[in-house]
């Protein structure tokens, strides 16, 4: 059975991000590589997208507090 694989823009419009910041976060080493490249391309398999879009979610709730840990200082 094989299972669905995305590329990067595939990934981008499923997480609600830009694909480059997706490509940013896997260059500066926040996010892992794609265990997967076809013709140079990154592609991502479903737990890799979950990953993705978990990490994305994280990162927006920890903004969110940090901006009103700022607000009542």
């Amino acid at each position: 059975m094989t299972q669905k694989q995305f590329i990067l823009n595939e990934v981008a419009k499923i997480v609600g991000v830009k694909a480059h910041v997706i490509a940013y976060a896997i260059s500066s080493q926040t996010l892992p590589e794609p265990k997967l490249r076809i013709a140079g391309k990154r592609v991502f398999s479903a737990k890799e997208v979950e990953n993705i879009k978990t990490h994305f979610e994280n990162r927006t709730k920890k903004e969110a507090h940090d901006k009103i840990g700022r607000a009542h200082v």
